[in-house]
């Protein structure tokens, strides 16, 4: 039976693997990875440890694929990675689309990390899903577009939910940075700016069920050891949460992504980290922005539960009152 993971700290299992992953200390890493194989049963790991594994692996090289663990994280690794072509693919079809009919397009999430050229372990991290944001876009557009994506291989991974297509308008996505000010694509995309990708790295994964699972963390601390210069990054970072208001839920990812990185992590990276941190820190918004942050940090069965126990307390202090 495979393991479920609610999130969003990582378990002590899982650190292991980020460790493997994110040590700059290859030989600490290698112990990191071979203490997570020694205490796994890889048939019951749930699929973010499963994730994490293949980017160890991938990270640390073939030499450890001679256990039956390491070679079946290739293989997850590779797949993830014939998937992600084929999601190349589909969003330049979406963006060739696009520009035919007069509409701009702004790649999110996975799609717009490859596109910026983030790396990790010397390649690209792989597409897991397209996420496109076409300001203006009518219902018959979209379904248009999703046809055109999904016309070869990546519609039947679409149904298997192997991979996932959105088209976004503007008011579903409150990360995506203003069109005018985001640079374009070699693929015909625009990109958002670095800073509000992390921003919307850290803000929709502090949740009880993280889309991005753990490699958010991964892709966020490639960010922060990437251009533009240090103070921008926490500028457009700070931006994107102002008018998202999402600090509230950023700055809790944003400092357990400090609190997982291994000893040796470059300063650079951490000083990058500290400003990203108090960005966020001053744009926690209201207590409305604060109540949704906290709803997403508390599962559905947790508030349940805790509504059950309020309940009972009361009950219990009015048949005491009688």
């Amino acid at each position: 039976m495979t393991r479920s993971w609610a999130g969003p700290r990582p378990t002590p299992m899982q650190r292991h693997l980020l460790d493997a992953c994110l040590d700059p200390d290859e030989h600490r890493a290698a112990a990191a990875w071979l203490a997570w194989r020694s205490r796994c049963d890889f048939d019951e790991e749930d699929p973010a440890s499963h994730e994490l594994a293949s980017l160890a692996v991938a990270r640390l090289g073939t030499a450890l694929a001679g256990e039956a663990t390491s070679a079946r994280s290739l293989g997850w690794h590779r797949r993830a990675w014939y998937l992600s072509e084929l999601a190349a693919g589909a969003a330049e079809r979406i963006a060739s689309s696009c520009e035919q009919r007069g509409l701009h397009a702004i790649a999110l999430g996975d799609l717009a990390a490859s596109l910026h050229g983030i790396t990790f372990a010397g390649r690209r991290l792989p597409i897991r899903s397209i996420e496109v944001l076409v300001p203006g876009v009518d219902r018959s557009t979209r379904s248009i577009l999703l046809e055109v994506a999904g016309s070869d291989a990546v519609g039947e991974a679409i149904r298997a939910r192997r991979l996932s297509c959105v088209i976004l308008d503007a008011s579903q996505d409150r990360f995506a940075a203003p069109l005018n000010s985001a640079p374009r694509g070699g693929s015909g995309l625009a990109l958002p700016s670095l800073g509000s990708m992390l921003a919307r790295l850290a803000a929709r994964n502090w949740c009880w069920s993280p889309p991005d699972r753990l490699r958010w963390m991964i892709e966020a601390a490639a960010i922060l050891d990437a251009p533009p210069a240090t103070p921008r990054l926490a500028e457009e970072l700070r931006d994107s949460l102002h008018a998202s208001e999402s600090g509230a839920a950023a700055a809790p990812a944003l400092r357990a992504l400090r609190s997982i990185l291994p000893s040796g992590t470059s300063p650079d990276r951490l000083d990058r980290l500290d400003l990203a941190i108090d960005a966020a820190a001053g744009a926690l918004g209201g207590p409305r922005a604060r109540l949704r942050a906290w709803v997403r940090r508390h599962p559905p069965d947790s508030l349940l539960a805790r509504a059950h126990r309020t309940l009972g307390r009361w009950r219990r202090w009015r048949g005491s009152a009688g």
